[in-house]
């Protein structure tokens, strides 16, 4: 390898002989043109530079996905606590008022059917926003 010093950057330089096929070599020329590459040296440096740093991406990716993959996780593992623990919460609610209701109500078992409908419809419509007040009021 020739080494020369160029003055303009005060970088040393070495001079590197590299077997490119003919095809190569026309794909480089016309891509150098288009992006206005002045010399097939800086084109290849530029690639290589380029090579360097898409190389050295991958390896942070590699590096890093495994801990995106682990925060998101525990994420998810946390909501899903916390929604577990509520749903928990409203089924204990829910099970009060059924057993407070069937203390207290004499409801005909023919319309048992009918009133679920109307709660499906009634959650679906309320987008689940339903209150015992607001039940309460339709009945006085």
């Amino acid at each position: 390898m020739a080494k020369r010093n160029n003055e303009s950057n005060e970088k040393k330089e070495s001079q590197l002989r590299i077997w490119i096929t003919p095809e190569l070599i026309e794909k480089m020329e016309k891509t150098s043109e288009e992006i206005g590459c002045p010399s097939r040296s800086e084109f290849v440096r530029d690639a290589i530079e380029f090579y360097i740093a898409y190389h050295n991406q991958n390896k942070n990716v590699n590096f890093i996905s495994p801990i995106i993959g682990s925060v998101i996780k525990n994420e998810i593992d946390g909501a899903v606590r916390n929604i577990s623990s509520m749903l928990y919460k409203m089924a204990v609610e829910e099970s009060l008022l059924t057993e407070v209701l069937a203390w207290y109500a004499n409801v005909d078992p023919d319309d048992i059917d009918e009133i679920r409908e109307l709660c499906k419809y009634k959650v679906a419509t309320t987008n689940g926003l339903v209150s015992f007040e607001e039940a309460r009021k339709k009945y006085d």
